[in-house]
């Protein structure tokens, strides 16, 4: 399943790759990726976001062999003025016939290019100053490590654009309904299923989500097995230190932690490696995948939980208002409290007012304890005791934060189905 092309045309990655892309902002910018994002899929992005807003975009490939200015004048097939003329950024952007914006997808030597990005910025504002309006921008895209974790200074010429907060888990939902819609042949119950746990499971790693597509459904052992296994296949993908530390490090910056504040330095080698991520929904934390490679059991049965309450918890409660509604209709106001109360005073109080505020336990008590005696009242209604032993069972589950399986959720479905309600 290819999510890419879905969740990268959504809104907050269209944002990101326009604020890259603005010329009117800022000399230089630096696009910094973690390690499990492609330079090669963001690089697309940009150029496609630029050229269809009729920006003419030169690349640099790949400097690692030339000096950054040379690099620069072979990618926008410079013509120097002279011989003499000195190779410098201030010379180079006073060239004629230069792009809108200079894209690097790999700079060589750290502090070489660090130098050229600063003098970059400069000497564009510089001009711009002065009443040049077509100064090019500098694009670059880059990994933590190109710089040796030693970034340039920030300033209104030089920008750091951390690819860090998105997609939301709204748009990979999103995006898993748009993907599922396009196949005809899918089972309605899956569609549902992975557009709710799937976006809980895999926090901005849209690879994490094309890689569990088919998972999502499996046992819970499976889905964590997956999970571990993801982690091992990526690239560059060591974190140094024990879990119990990282985990503290992660939990000290969690509570007042935006995307908008930066990155404090504490994280930036967890980020680097991809072994972080953050989302509107549920903030900053470890990689799911990461955690369950680290055999952080409980933390990974929580991801799983969180996508899975979303969806069954209004389903179980559906299922019990209409069970309600069907008794009152039936045996009127009182049916609650006619044979059996329920055990729970606060639980008394609200079926006296309202019949439909009985829960899904005193139901399935009811059902299970008097449905099937033939001559009580409930018999005709003991059809709804297997669905409310089940709905029973899986809301227990997801109340006590501990998830449930894919099958689970099936047998909740097809019985409801079966008895009609």
């Amino acid at each position: 399943m290819d999510l890419e092309h879905l969740v990268y045309s959504l809104p907050s990655t269209q944002a990101f790759v326009q604020s890259a892309i603005d010329v009117a902002v800022g000399g230089a910018k630096i696009v910094l990726l973690p390690d499990n994002v492609s330079r090669e899929m963001v690089g697309r992005l940009i150029r496609n976001q630029a050229e269809s807003s009729n920006l003419r975009v030169d690349r640099i490939f790949d400097s690692s062999d030339m000096i950054p200015v040379t690099a620069a004048a072979n990618a926008m097939n410079v013509s120097w003025p002279s011989p003499r003329t000195l190779r410098t950024v201030d010379n180079l952007l006073k060239c004629d016939n230069l792009p809108d914006i200079l894209y690097v997808h790999r700079i060589g030597s750290a502090r070489p290019w660090t130098d050229f990005i600063v003098n970059w910025a400069e000497e564009h504002r510089k001009l711009r100053k002065s009443g040049t309006s077509n100064t090019p921008s500098l694009c670059v895209i880059a990994k933590l490590r190109d710089f040796d974790f030693k970034l340039p200074k920030e300033d209104p010429n030089v920008s750091i654009l951390w690819w860090w907060g998105f997609p939301s888990s709204l748009e990979i939902r999103l995006a898993c309904r748009i993907a599922d819609y396009q196949q005809n042949d899918v089972e309605p119950l899956v569609v549902r299923w992975r557009e709710y746990v799937l976006p809980g499971i895999v926090g901005n790693d849209v690879q994490l989500g094309e890689f569990m597509w088919d998972f999502v459904t499996r046992d819970r052992s499976t889905v964590v097995e997956s999970l571990a296994d993801y982690w091992v296949c990526l690239e560059d993908a060591e974190v140094s230190g024990p879990i119990d530390d990282i985990l503290e490090i992660v939990n000290a910056n969690r509570a007042d932690f935006t995307v908008g504040q930066g990155l404090p330095t504490d994280l930036w080698q967890l980020w680097a490696t991809g072994a972080i991520v953050y989302t509107p929904e549920y903030g900053l934390e470890l990689h799911p995948a990461f955690l369950a490679h680290c055999g952080v059991r409980s933390t990974v049965d929580h991801i799983l939980w969180r996508g899975q309450s979303e969806l069954l918890l209004p389903f179980i409660n559906d299922i019990r208002l209409a069970i309600c509604q069907d008794l009152t209709t039936s045996f009127g106001n009182r049916w609650p409290v006619k044979w059996i109360p329920p055990r729970s005073e606060h639980e008394l109080q609200e079926v006296n007012r309202s019949p439909l505020s009985a829960e899904i336990g005193h139901i399935n008590y009811l059902l299970q304890n008097l449905g099937y005696n033939s001559r009580h009242d409930l018999y005709p209604k003991r059809v709804f005791g297997n669905l409310t032993s089940i709905a029973m069972r899986v809301r227990n589950e997801i109340a006590h934060y501990d998830p449930v399986s894919y099958r689970d959720y099936v047998e909740l479905c097809e019985e409801r189905i079966s008895v009609g309600v």
